[in-house]
């Protein structure tokens, strides 16, 4: 038992033990009752001893039905961070916003805080290092409610364009648990990334009362002074910017720069813009020559882990080679290939197809196929081929944070065909196998662009050498017209 050591929320700040194995790894808080407003948001802060420099993942289940059940989803769970090294009394927190849903149960249920090793701890398991704590939780429309909190984000429109264009920056002030206005007491600046800078027709403007803003035609910077009123409804700064050459541009207010008589903003704001090339370049290849067979960080613009991915002739689709990941003997390394980078154009669609042949060995691998925006920092999207024996096909969804069954599976050791449609306006993607939809929705995209691919499998340590991946005729790029799903 490594223990929580405070749990400060609402009404509450329960400072306990640090001591190692000085509690039980499950401590009974049921009666302190935090007490809530419906609607309003919280913020949980919480402590613990990792016992040396380990990292610890605490999570926060409440049971907002009270069917006595905590949901292992968005739904119930809640992220509250990490922390890496902490005696538990030395200073270091963590913590994370949750806002009480009005559609929650009346009267009183129950709250679960879990503190573990190395990975967000279920809400229902003691197979790890750390502590969890239960307290009572009631609605209460009477309870004294929360301080107001600022909130900062942004946005790019369009968030994709040709690069030679302007789009519009648009920042937004806001308040959570807002009752009256509140007033900046520091200028709030945003310092635009290289190569993105103020248009020659800025069209600067506020709608925050008493604000004043200032963007010079070609800087890097837009600024609103001190003294600008962020009404409870919340108000905007906007401003015309341009990018110097295609490529992704990620723009970040830090946490703390918007500083208020009611406090600063806790996190930080960020938005991606787009600047497409005009004619830009697409991918192909089925891994014939100029490729020879050997390790692909020597060829042709890929790169890959030395030992487990290469160019290889044991079981081309077509042709005479292809591209194989194997998973290798006992690691918590990923074995990985990358393709070359490309620039993404101002078509309506990404789209990436690939013929795939993966094996399946009790002890090996799961492998992940899944196109990645790298100018923007993120991946696309997901596809992973669990290993388990129903060999399921799955999805992200990065709302929860989980991998989702789509109720598709994967032929065992013969090669299929997989297309991933991204529909850019829409911010969608279709995932078709062998000409049949399996997936079309939102919340497995992070970036409807692709620059490149990666094949890999994922570092397990229990994974022993024997799975692979084959991976040929791939290719990805823009599309004007809608494709569908064809093998």
């Amino acid at each position: 038992v490594e223990p929580i050591t405070l749990v400060n929320f609402a009404n509450i700040n329960n400072v306990t033990s640090e001591v190692v194995d000085g509690t039980p790894a499950l401590e009974d808080f049921l009666a302190q009752d935090i007490r809530v407003v419906p609607g309003a948001t919280y913020k949980v802060t919480v402590k613990g001893n990792a016992d040396g420099p380990y990292t610890n993942l605490f999570r926060a289940y409440i049971d907002w039905n009270q069917d006595g059940v905590f949901a292992e989803d968005a739904s119930e769970r809640y992220e509250l961070g990490s922390l890496t090294g902490s005696t538990g009394i030395s200073g270091e927190s963590t913590f994370a916003y949750i806002t009480i849903p009005m559609s929650a149960v009346a009267g009183t249920t129950r709250v679960r805080i879990v503190k573990n090793f190395n990975a967000g701890g279920a809400a229902c398991t003691s197979s790890s290092f750390g502590q969890a704590e239960d307290y009572s939780l009631t609605l209460d429309p009477g309870a004294t409610p929360p301080p107001a909190i600022p909130t900062l984000s942004k946005a790019f429109s369009p968030a994709g364009t040709e690069y030679v264009l302007p789009t519009t920056l648009t920042i937004s002030l806001g308040q959570l648990n807002a009752v009256a206005t509140i007033t900046t007491t520091a200028a709030l600046t945003d310092t635009l990334p290289a190569g993105l800078s103020v248009a020659a027709t800025p069209n600067e403007s506020t709608t925050c009362p008493s604000g004043v803003v200032t963007a010079a035609v070609g800087t890097g910077t837009v600024t609103l002074a001190s003294g600008a009123q962020i009404p409870p409804t919340g108000c905007t700064v906007s401003v015309d910017v341009q990018a110097a050459a295609a490529g992704a541009y990620v723009n970040t207010i830090a946490a703390g720069a918007l500083q208020t008589d009611a406090g600063n903003n806790v996190s930080a704001a960020s938005a991606t813009f787009h600047g497409l090339a005009s004619t830009p370049s697409s991918y192909s290849t089925g891994f014939e020559a100029p490729f020879t067979v050997g390790a692909v960080n020597t060829q042709q613009g890929w790169f890959g882990s030395t030992t487990g991915a290469a160019i290889s002739a044991a079981m081309p689709a077509a042709g005479t080679q292809h591209l194989r990941v194997t998973s290798t003997s006992s690691s918590s390394a990923t074995v990985s290939a990358i393709s070359p980078t490309q620039l993404a154009g101002v078509a309506a669609y990404s789209v990436l197809t690939a013929k795939l042949r993966i094996t399946r060995n009790t002890n090996g691998a799961t492998f992940d196929f899944n196109p990645q925006d790298p100018a923007a920092g993120v991946v696309s999207t997901l596809v992973r081929f669990n290993k388990g024996a129903t060999r399921e096909i799955q999805m992200p969804n990065f709302t929860t944070g989980l991998y989702e069954p789509t109720g598709a599976t994967w032929p065992l050791a013969t090669y299929f065909d997989i297309s991933m449609i991204f529909d850019r306006a829409a911010e969608t993607v279709e995932v078709c196998i062998d000409g049949a939809s399996i997936y079309n929705g939102a919340n497995a995209v992070s970036s409807p662009y692709i620059g490149n691919v990666v094949a890999k499998w994922t570092g397990q340590s229990s994974t022993t050498a024997g799975n692979t991946m084959d991976v040929d005729d791939l290719t990805f790029g823009d599309s004007d017209t809608p494709p569908v799903c064809t093998p």
